[in-house]
């Protein structure tokens, strides 16, 4: 299959769309952890806000840190899996 160099170009570059699977490539991992970074915030976000209105303000940071650690393991776990998944295909 011929891939235009252009488009060889822009997966190198995460701009993976609709390109095939041989030469899509995993996105860094400082691009994954700000996707996950921003879902974890996110999706905290409302039971944080009820958090801090039924507790006292000492507990924020142990209520940030809980967050940062699912940061953490999401990013850790995706991008474990996107370079598991290109041992796979070099072999």
């Amino acid at each position: 299959m011929e891939v235009a160099e252009a488009e060889v170009d822009d997966a190198r570059h995460g701009f993976n769309g609709d390109l095939p699977a041989e030469i899509r490539q995993p996105l860094p991992l400082w691009r994954i952890a700000i996707r996950w970074t921003f879902v974890c915030f996110l999706s905290a976000m409302p039971s944080f806000l009820l958090g801090m209105a039924a507790t006292n303000s000492q507990q924020i940071p142990a209520m940030v840190v809980g967050i940062a650690i699912f940061c953490v393991l999401y990013t850790w776990l995706d991008w474990r899996t996107a370079v598991m998944r290109g041992d796979a295909k070099s072999r």
